[in-house]
């Protein structure tokens, strides 16, 4: 390679100095000389591959230019590798969620030990168990709903009829066809009725508290008795009468029951004969 680069040096410094026609024709010379060299010395070197340093060898003889160029040329030349470029960071792993702390479990409820049952006796050898009765079959009640209650008419009062009026603590003229008949009484006081058949025509009440009077109209007294006195169809019509016994206090009440007609008219005159004893 010196060898190569000092033959170049040399033909370029003759050929740029001013020589005589003999210096020129030599160097002419010198020029043919290298036009006849292999072609492959005009191309241009490869690469040096990196320095690999060699155990040193002892220098051989200098192999002809020849040589050189042709080892040279037959050597395979390194491929250029592009620089590794710049190494990506790596993304960040996503981060999970905490999870929710878990609720601490119950505590568990203390175990109550059941009592240990008590074994009962052993039955003797040879006697035989009786049959446990089996338990009856358990029956529903079937709950009925109770019917409504019928509202039953109340019995017609227990009338009494009086053949005699002994012992009575009032009198009154009963018309033939009509009875005296006793209702039932209270405690303190006592009712009658003068009636034909269902029909009552008066009514009396003996007692402490009557309640007259039941008829609004006009009040009069006469002899210890009180009336009271309406207009009916024009005429004045005793429809009530009150007494009071001296004896024991006890009041004695008459009105008419609700009749018409001539039974009105008798109903009044039947009234009137009520007195007191």
């Amino acid at each position: 390679m010196m060898f190569r680069k000092t033959l170049i040096a040399a033909a370029l410094t003759a050929l740029a100095a001013p020589a005589l026609p003999a210096a020129a024709q030599e160097a002419e010379d010198f020029t043919a000389r290298l036009n006849r060299l292999p072609s492959q010395a005009a191309q241009p070197a490869p690469e040096p591959e990196p320095t690999v340093e060699a155990e040193p060898t002892p220098d051989p003889a200098a192999p002809p230019v020849e040589d050189i160029t042709s080892r040279l040329n037959r050597m395979p030349g390194r491929t250029t590798q592009p620089a590794p470029g710049p190494t990506p960071a790596p993304e960040p792993e996503p981060v999970a969620p905490a999870p929710d702390p878990e609720p601490a479990p119950p505590e568990p409820e203390p175990v109550v030990e059941a009592a240990p049952e008590t074994p009962s006796d052993p039955e003797p050898a040879g006697m035989e168990r009786e049959p446990e009765a089996e338990a009856a079959p358990e029956v529903e009640a079937q709950v009925e709903a109770a019917p409504d209650p019928v509202l039953e008419p109340a019995p017609p009062p227990v009338l009494e009829i009086l053949s005699s009026q002994a012992g009575l603590p009032f009198r009154v003229d009963v018309p033939e066809s009509f009875d005296l008949v006793e209702r039932p009484s209270g405690p303190d006081f006592d009712v009658y009725q003068v009636s034909r058949g269902d029909t009552a025509f008066v009514g009396i009440y003996v007692g402490c508290c009557s309640p007259f009077p039941i008829y609004d109209g006009r009040q009069t007294e006469a002899a210890g008795r009180f009336s009271i006195l309406i207009n009916e169809n024009g005429a004045n019509r005793a429809v009530e009468h009150l007494f009071v016994r001296e004896s024991d206090g006890r009041q004695i009440h008459v009105w008419l029951h609700s009749v018409t007609g001539e039974d009105r008219a008798l109903a009044e005159r039947i009234a009137q004969t009520v007195d007191p004893r």
